[in-house]
């Protein structure tokens, strides 16, 4: 990186002559100041001007003193990568003159003519004849002879030449702001880079980065004339921004990804401006919750049950939330879903629990479910990839799964999470309900959204009569009714249909294309362009209660346009998503977003709404190549920022949504284990002899069970086999306690082998049970064994291979030891201690203790981990 050199402009003196003829040889101007002074020239049409220029040479530090300080001691800027200067005149007195004077051009080189160079310091002189008046002059540096390559720095002044008396000016040249570079400028939570994207956490605090600007030649630009930063964030609900100096300060606002841009605006630093464009640059910055760790524990003494939740602060374990205080007798058995929502199936109160991850930072966070039929001493719970809550029940050997809003156990047949409440986001209280469990729409991620089929739908209370304006981020695979069947007989999206003839209308797919329908006669207006590919698209229905106007749009594209009845068509009395209100058929797809305004807005309004949800819902390569939101999202949009706004349900926002259970991960997927990309394992818990009961679909049948390689449970500390899936290397991992005191071990099963096939990992003894079993998403496996005071901790990588640090780590001190991994590579461990106290301790995989904390109960129960 080139230091900043400093430009000392000695401007002109108006004269009947070039310099030497305005105060002679000896006049040449005083090194240490910009500013040249000569004696009174008679008055002329024209004028010789003498522009004399000095650049030092880097300067070089005294001891003592530091280099940085003298880069800033003038207010001028200049490269010393300049290799040329320009100067030029535009107008006189405000109009162009008549010729136009030559560009000047001096090359600056101490072999260039007119250039001398002591000491590193070149100065060069250049003559240039210019008119009486009011002069506008440019003046250019660039990095190569003869004006050319990059432009370094510029100015357009406007000088005022008169004859016949001293004429001096000074100005700075403004640098030409080429590229910014974002940097981590503080300690904290954020990680990575201006390329890659940087990641923070929600609970991380603002965060400071440095931003370094340089020139068109690739050099830092410091020092006044330098161009000023500004940084807007366009994800206003992930992050707010702000900029002082070259200091660029973060603050999470909430989890997601939001673009920032840095925009470098010239200095502008005389009246008329230097001629000079702004210059940006955009970067993502992905805001995570917190990794949280929750550890259950109880008292051995007495029967309260607790569930501490944890982040780390440096060496201790800070309260996240809570704790979660049980009810007495509880023995809770710990899982995280996807989306952070916490479930606890209570081993002793057979019951599961559920706890949204809002409330989990609350300081009494509640459950919102409860289910009790068929839940009888829960020894394991799982929750799916697509919502499906399951729980391995001891006391009846089986496999509960629950679906939305469900009480008792659905067997084996796996459900996504229903959602019986959708708020409305506007204001307006237009809430969308489902009170029959059996008609709840799923939730689902990735993106979030609420998944129809069937008989599934919400329904709101009326809310439009004239003029309306419908956007909806969907998906279908509908193929009912044609292109121009009425919208009552397509597949509903937003419906309000009255049987028989009334002020109704609608929205749905007909024959796969997005229509809207008046009713009073009815007339259904379809898009040319068809929506039914199974990929979520932006659906605009727009219809003027007046004039009848209707537009049609998909992605931003050009919409179908049509006439359709006038006056007030409040519909029925109830709206209907995903469903039809009378007959026609239900959604087969999903929706993220639904906005509905009560106005017909703009086209630039439409246009900012489809960008604002193209870059939300990631559907910007939908818009067309002309659209003004194709490559750049409109800053600070919401829906909220357009007027009228009637109703706006957003699957994004998890606080807007009542759902029954909810979430995603960790069940097994299709593999070699089962066709079935929903099959669920766990183990058989009975007291007797153990296997492994693969269940997929809706049975769980006898010749999926896996006997090779499993022990019955038994012994001195016995418990039943532990499973857990390993979804990096494609393995099922048993964790068995022998029966009797014998061997206990841990085995995988791989995909596409034969279940007689056990490979074993490690077989600590007889006098070691199995106490809890881990897997993380990078294919790391955790063991814990105990038995005789203390407990053995064993860490696999994604080969199987074990861990340095890990071989075992021994825990002295403690009856049992529970575990959980985390996204981030550490290992959460609660322990049950002989003296009475319980702990929890988190690792990385490296086998360093990053921080430590108790818990309010003596013996540890259960650990989870998000993400």
């Amino acid at each position: 990186m080139r230091t900043r050199g400093l430009l000392w402009l000695l401007p002109f003196a108006a004269c009947a002559a070039v310099l030497a003829a305005c105060g002679g040889s000896g006049a040449t101007p005083p090194t240490a100041g910009p500013h040249l002074t000569s004696s009174p020239t008679p008055s002329s049409a024209s004028a010789s001007a003498v522009f004399r220029f000095k650049i030092p040479a880097p300067p070089t530090a005294q001891p003592g003193q530091r280099t940085q300080g003298l880069t800033h001691r003038k207010p001028l800027y200049i490269s010393p990568a300049t290799l040329s200067i320009s100067l030029s005149l535009s107008t006189v007195n405000g109009a162009t003159p008549s010729p136009l004077p030559s560009v000047q051009v001096v090359n600056v080189t101490g072999a260039s003519g007119g250039c001398t160079t002591t000491s590193g310091t070149t100065t060069c002189t250049a003559t240039m004849n210019l008119p009486v008046g009011t002069d506008v002059i440019t003046v250019a540096t660039y990095d190569a002879s003869g004006a050319s390559g990059n432009l370094l720095s510029q100015q357009i002044y406007s000088a005022a030449v008169t004859a016949g008396s001293a004429n001096a000016f000074s100005f700075a040249l403004d640098a030409n702001p080429g590229n910014a570079t974002i940097s981590v400028s503080s300690t904290g939570s954020a990680t990575g880079s201006q390329n890659s994207g940087f990641s923070m956490i929600t609970t991380g605090g603002a965060q400071t980065f440095a931003a370094s600007l340089t020139d068109a030649d690739g050099d830092t630009i410091v020092g006044t004339g330098g161009p000023t930063l500004s940084a807007v964030s366009h994800s206003t609900g992930v992050v707010t921004v702000s900029m002082s100096g070259n200091t660029l300060t973060i603050t999470p606002v909430s989890a997601g990804t939001a673009s920032i841009t840095v925009t470098a605006t010239p200095a502008n630093s005389q009246s008329g401006g230097d001629g000079l464009s702004s210059n940006g640059v955009s970067f993502n910055v992905t805001i995570t919750p917190p990794t949280m760790y929750a550890v259950s524990s109880n008292s051995v003494s007495s029967s309260g049950g607790y569930v501490s939740l944890f982040t780390v602060n440096g060496s201790s374990l800070s309260t996240y939330g809570g704790p979660i205080t049980l009810s007495s007798g509880a023995w809770p058995i710990l899982t995280f879903d996807g989306s952070g929502n916490l479930y606890d199936a209570d081993l002793v109160d057979n019951e599961l629990l559920y706890f949204p991850y809002a409330q989990l930072s609350q300081t009494t966070p509640s459950s919102t479910l409860t289910i009790t039929g068929n839940v009888n001493g829960p020894n394991g719970v799982a929750v799916s990839a697509d919502g499906t809550v399951a729980i391995a029940n001891a006391g009846s050997p089986q496999l509960s799964l629950f679906s939305s809003g469900s009480t008792s156990s659905e067997g084996a047949y796996a459900v996504t999470a229903g959602v019986t409440q959708w708020n409305d986001r506007s204001g307006s209280g237009n809430t969308a309900t489902q009170s029959t469990s059996s008609n709840d729409p799923s939730y689902v991620t990735g993106p979030a959204a609420l998944s129809f089929s069937g008989t599934q739908y919400l329904q709101i209370a009326q809310f439009l009569s004239a003029d309306r304006s419908i956007f909806v981020v969907v998906k279908s695979t509908a193929t009912t009714g044609s292109q121009f069947s009425q919208w009552y007989g397509g597949a509903a999206i937003l419906d309000a249909d009255i049987p028989g003839s009334g002020a109704d209308w609608g929205t749905a797919f007909v024959g796969g294309h997005p229509a809207i329908g008046i009713g009073q006669s009815d007339t259904t207006l379809a898009s040319s362009s068809s929506g039914n590919d199974g990929n979520f698209h932006i659906e605009d229905f727009l219809w003027n209660s007046s004039s009848g106007a209707t537009s049609v749009v998909q992605d931003g594209g050009t919409a179908t346009t049509g006439t359709l009845p006038t006056g007030s068509k409040p519909g029925s009395s109830q709206y209907f998503i995903g469903y039809p209100t009378t007959s026609g058929s239900s959604l087969t797809g999903a929706i993220s977003e639904l906005v509905v305004y009560s106005s017909v807005v703009t086209g630039t309004q439409r246009q900012e709404i489809e960008g604002y949800l193209a870059c939300k819902w990631n559907l910007q390569s939908n818009l067309p190549s002309g659209h003004p939101y194709r490559s750049s999202c409109p800053t600070g949009f919401l829906p909220s920022s357009v007027s009228n706004l009637a109703a706006w349900y957003d699957a994004a926002d998890a606080s807007s949504l009542t759902t029954t259970k909810g979430g995603s991960t960790t069940f097994i997927p299709g593999s070699g284990f089962s066709t079935d990309s929903a099959a669920v394992v766990v183990s058989n818990p009975s007291s007797g002899t153990s296997s492994i009961v693969i269940c997929s679909g809706s049975s769980c049948g006898s010749t999926s069970s896996i006997t090779t390689g499993v022990n019955s449970p038994g012994g001195s500390g016995g418990q039943s086999p532990l499973l857990a899936w390993n979804k990096d290397n494609d393995e099922l991992f048993l964790a068995n306690s022998a029966t009797g005191g014998g061997t206990n071990n841990l085995v995988y099963y791989k995909s596409g082998e034969s279940f007689s096939t056990a490979h074993t990992v490690v077989s600590p003894g007889s006098s070691l049970y199995p106490y809890a079993l881990a897997t993380s998403a990078d294919g790391y496996t955790g063991a814990s064994f105990c038995g005789g005071g203390s407990c053995s901790i064993y860490l696999y990588d994604s080969t199987n291979t074990a861990v340095s640090g890990w071989n075992p780590k021994t825990i002295s001190s403690v009856t049992g030891a529970v575990l959980a991994l985390a996204a981030n590579d550490t290992l959460v461990i609660g322990t049950t201690g002989t003296g009475g106290s319980g702990a929890a301790y988190v690792y990385g995989v490296n086998g360093t203790l990053i921080a430590s904390g108790s818990l309010p109960n003596s013996e540890a129960i259960s650990a989870a981990a998000y993400p």
